[in-house]
């Protein structure tokens, strides 16, 4: 939410988890940024189209975390 709140200028309080990415200002070539800066902070790549799928922070954290979790279950235990 920080991170929305930096880019689109708005008080972090004002970014709600349930808002669409578009009624917060993120057209195309802001979702690209976006996208890159939550890949390099996640670890993970991303495809340009998840922001339209998933279009809402809360949406797009659940898809993100149930991929994860997906992963590292399909990966196994480590060690």
């Amino acid at each position: 939410m920080g991170y929305l709140a930096r880019t689109f200028k708005t008080p972090v309080d004002r970014i709600r988890p349930h808002a669409k990415f578009a009624r917060l200002g993120m057209d195309s070539a802001a979702s690209v940024f976006f996208l890159m800066e939550l890949e390099e902070w996640l670890g993970v790549e991303l495809p340009t189209e998840i922001v339209f799928a998933y279009p809402t922070p809360a949406e797009l954290a659940r898809h993100v975390a149930e991929r994860h979790m997906s992963e590292s279950s399909a990966k196994g235990p480590v060690g």
